[in-house]
């Protein structure tokens, strides 16, 4: 949460078009920084945790440094990149920000490497608490040091503060990881023998990732140019439009991932045990817990940004196009949120390959929607490809669950619930925001995001994806005949 309400101060502060050069930035600094921790924290938190219940602390100890090594090699690759790239970058949209952005999230890259070694040994050793500390450390860190600098220096181009804190607050990351982990019994153990085994499980990963954040690190330099060259805006206006939706709308629009995530993170530990133990059964039920708890929260939270979205705008930014933006694209959130907890548990069943395989498969349905779309809906073409390249690796992932653990795939059924639910109780918000319109925006925004909750929580736990509800109305239906009346419902609530 600080994390959100710092990213609306740091909207405020820059601008749109500020923000849309510093969104471009931090797209290139993930993709080039996904070589110094990409598949690292995972595959550690994953080894560790068999290591630690096989009563073998050595080789847990021998992993953490093995992905140090690995780390600080791959950092220094990223580092020869992002000299590289600042030298042209900066004259593709004429602003010579973007070069410095760059140099100046350097310290980050060797912090973020030291950080993804000993983050993974604590999230494997189920230290959920010190790895969230750790986070909230991060945070404040980055938030003090951002609005320090912007008071202290009022000479300085925000953007430049915001830039640096971010690079502070990853050595303050790495520093307390480090000390957490020395001082809970961890120790430094020769890596040798560890080295080979970590690389291999951890290229299929960071092959994903990089492979990812590539494709989104060129997208948001060349998104930008495609909507001035398919819509005849200036390239300023371009940037101010990427800024506007990717860099201000789009966390937002995360939220429902940021709380799915922090399931994510205790939940890779379980299935992995489960599997080490050949218990299938559990790791069904884990799978079908996780997923129902997804579309629960993505149930509840999406009718409120399709409701309330625009006047969202006008209060957290004062920018009536974030809103419009919120409105329009509340529905990726359902895909985006699916998407994040399948992959994490692909990752968790061993199955990074066919992970990696089924992202790959929906690169170019993203790339052929970003060609393609702008020219008749603008930078909305973003959220649409977003949403259905993470809507079709999501069915890719739950195929390959299904082969590999027996998946039956009995939350069918309650995601056709979810988006009936989704569909009604957005309807009822839109309905709350006309009859409340004339009010004070706060109230209107507070009215409108109460009756789409209250309409959604009802649904929800009719149909039984609260544990408040028994799910009876859902249970009147035989299963054909609930997953026909759910889809119809679905189908005609979306339009």
């Amino acid at each position: 949460m600080l994390g959100f309400i710092f990213r609306i101060f740091l909207s405020r502060a820059l601008g749109a078009e500020t923000m849309g050069i510093y969104s471009i930035g931090l797209s290139v600094y993930f993709a080039a920084l996904t070589l110094t921790g990409g598949g690292l924290p995972l595959v550690v938190s994953r080894k560790t945790s068999a290591f630690r219940a096989a009563g073998d602390f050595r080789a847990r100890n021998s992993t953490v440094s093995a992905s140090l090594a690995l780390g600080l090699a791959a950092s220094a690759v990223v580092a020869a990149v992002f000299l590289i790239l600042s030298l042209f970058i900066g004259n593709l949209f004429s602003d010579g920000r973007l070069s410095v952005l760059l140099i100046l999230l350097l310290p980050s890259v060797a912090a973020t490497a030291v950080h993804s070694s000993f983050y993974g040994a604590l999230w494997g050793d189920r230290k959920y608490f010190a790895v969230s500390l750790i986070e909230l450390i991060e945070q404040l860190l980055r938030i003090t040091c951002c609005l320090a600098m912007i008071w202290l220096f009022k000479n300085f181009d925000a953007v430049y503060s915001a830039t640096l804190s971010l690079s502070i607050s990853c050595a303050g990351g790495a520093a307390a990881a480090a000390a957490v982990y020395f001082s809970g019994g961890g120790k430094a153990s020769g890596a040798k023998g560890f080295l080979k085994p970590l690389l291999r499980e951890t290229a299929p990963i960071t092959g994903m990732r990089l492979t990812g954040s590539l494709v989104n690190g060129v997208i948001s330099v060349l998104m930008p140019l495609i909507l001035a060259f398919e819509t005849g805006v200036t390239k300023g206006e371009a940037v101010a439009a990427f800024g506007t939706s990717v860099g201000m709308a789009l966390p937002l629009l995360f939220l429902p991932s940021t709380i799915i995530g922090s399931l994510a993170v205790a939940l890779v530990p379980e299935l992995s045990a489960k599997i080490q133990r050949k218990d299938f059964a559990g790791a069904r039920k884990e799978v079908e817990r996780s997923v129902l708890f997804s579309i629960a929260v993505c149930a509840l939270s999406t009718p409120l940004f399709y409701a309330a979205g625009n006047p969202l705008g006008l209060f957290l930014y004062n920018n009536a196009e974030v809103g419009r933006y919120l409105a329009g694209a509340a529905w990726i959130m359902l895909p985006v949120s699916l998407e994040q907890i399948t992959s994490s548990m692909m990752n968790s069943l061993g199955l990074e390959l066919q992970s990696y395989r089924n992202y790959c498969v929906t690169v170019p349905l993203m790339l052929v929607c970003l060609l393609a779309l702008p020219y008749f809906i603008g930078m909305n073409a973003y959220f649409v490809s977003l949403g259905a390249a993470c809507g079709v690796q999501t069915l890719l992932h739950i195929w390959d669950m299904r082969k590999k653990i027996g998946l039956d795939c009995s939350f069918a059924r309650p995601l056709l619930a979810g988006v009936a639910a989704i569909a009604v109780a957005s309807a009822a918000g839109r309905l709350a925001g006309l009859l409340t319109d004339m009010l004070p925006l706060w109230l209107h925004i507070a009215l409108v995001c109460a009756a789409a909750l209250l309409c959604a929580g009802i649904l929800c736990a009719a149909f039984g994806l609260l544990p408040v509800g028994k799910g009876r109305f859902l249970r009147k239906f035989p299963p054909r005949r609930a997953v026909k009346a759910a889809a119809a419902r679905s189908f005609f609530g979306f339009f």
